[in-house]
């Protein structure tokens, strides 16, 4: 099967793609926040739908890694640019 945008070639030669990094593991969530590994995902899947402090607990150390691990990524690629500007330092 033939479409008429076959033959439509892309110009873009490079595409900037953000690393995706998985999500922490279920028991780095139960050790940090001190509950169960079966709790931390349970909370996480959403199958525990409770509001107490140790679920909100769970989620929010799971948003706190994940935005950590954005921002390390964001500061290794500045320091990496840094080097390959100016490789004597």
């Amino acid at each position: 099967m033939t479409t008429k945008y076959n033959d439509i070639k892309t110009t873009c030669t490079k595409k900037e793609v953000f690393p995706v990094l998985p999500q922490p593991t279920a028991i780095v969530l139960a050790e940090i926040v001190g509950v169960s590994e079966s709790y931390a995902k349970k909370v996480r899947t959403g199958n525990r739908n409770d509001k107490s402090e140790t679920a909100e607990l769970v989620k929010y150390c799971n948003e706190l890694i994940i935005g950590g691990q954005e921002v390390l990524i964001k500061s290794v690629q500045k320091t990496i640019e840094k080097y390959k500007n100016n490789p004597s330092k």
